[in-house]
């Protein structure tokens, strides 16, 4: 494992020439990244960086902050500096600690100083890549092989538990809170209630296939009335429900309770729990042997593939 200080100056004096070379071929390279975002809307993709006329691929570090350096009639400006293109290679070149990628540059300048022939990345960070791709060609002729890497849902034995009680999947719980919350409500109606709303909608079902089969010899062109008025009725069924075990739980708010410890761990802040929660509470439960276990489902045949594992 290599460990990089990305603020070393040594770092960015080695990345210098890179660093240069961005500013020496701004324009060609924002023509590039400005037709790649055309051709990635057209494709249905959006853009994960916004490129406007007077973007550059650097950020200026001065009095401490962070600036963005922009462009405009072959000037470039920053913190309310405004130099031309020769005076700004010169300050590149002279102090390159002064000066930082985007985000669409910066796996660039990272591949310029460690050659990668492979990266593993999540869904989020290959998007990415689209772009930078006409960077990599014009600045470096080449570019990494792109992988995605295997993503994993851990469930803890409580959340198993809640999840048999509600007869969910994990999967249920990416629906949102509503969704979640009617789904747990109706299972919380007690059996012999469930029964009878289970018998209710069976009945629902025959005499609307019934009301098919006489009106198909009548008006065969109403039928799709009838199908619209029989997916109304078992909403309204199955929303009573819903909210027959809403109200058992009015008082106790069990429910409430098990569904915000679902979302807040399989679905924190409605995203994948990888991207949000730390793994070293995860890997204490596993121990060695359970992160193995993990290692030879990320080596499998399907590469990128989501995995739902329960743990101890």
């Amino acid at each position: 494992m290599i460990l990089l200080d990305p603020l070393n100056p040594k770092l960015h004096a080695v990345a210098g020439p890179i660093l240069e070379a961005a500013v020496e071929h701004r324009h060609a390279l924002n023509e590039a990244l400005l037709q790649r975002d055309k051709d990635l809307e057209k494709a249905g993709y959006a853009p994960q960086v916004k490129v406007t006329s007077r973007s550059t691929l650097l950020f200026a570090l001065h009095d401490g902050k962070r600036e963005v350096v922009s462009a405009s009639n072959g000037n470039f400006s920053f913190a309310g500096i405004s130099v031309p293109r020769s005076e700004l290679l010169q300050k590149v070149s002279a102090r390159p600690e002064k000066f930082s990628p985007n985000a669409l540059f910066r796996p660039v300048m990272q591949d310029f100083l460690l050659p990668t022939a492979a990266y593993y990345g999540g869904p989020a960070e290959i998007a990415y890549f689209a772009q930078s791709e006409v960077i990599y060609k014009k600045l470096l002729g080449r570019m990494p092989v792109f992988l995605p890497r295997a993503d994993y849902t851990l469930v803890d034995p409580k959340a198993t538990r809640i999840l048999a009680k509600y007869d969910l999947k994990v999967e249920d719980t990416w629906l949102g809170s509503q969704t979640l919350s009617k789904r747990m409500y109706a299972a919380n109606v007690p059996k012999k209630l469930a029964r009878s709303f289970d018998s209710s909608l069976r009945q629902i079902e025959k005499r609307v296939e019934n009301l098919h089969k006489a009106i198909r010899e009548v008006d065969p062109t109403i039928q799709g009335t009838i199908a619209r008025a029989e997916k109304r009725i078992r909403y309204q069924v199955e929303k009573l429900r819903a909210k027959t075990g809403a109200a058992l739980d009015r008082r106790d708010k069990i429910i409430e309770q098990h569904a915000q410890f679902l979302e807040n761990l399989l679905y924190p802040h409605k995203g994948l729990q990888s991207r949000d929660l730390s793994f070293l509470p995860f890997l204490v439960r596993l121990g060695s042997g359970g992160l193995g276990e993990l290692r030879k489902l990320a080596c499998a045949k399907n590469p990128g593939q989501h995995y739902i594992v329960t743990i101890p």
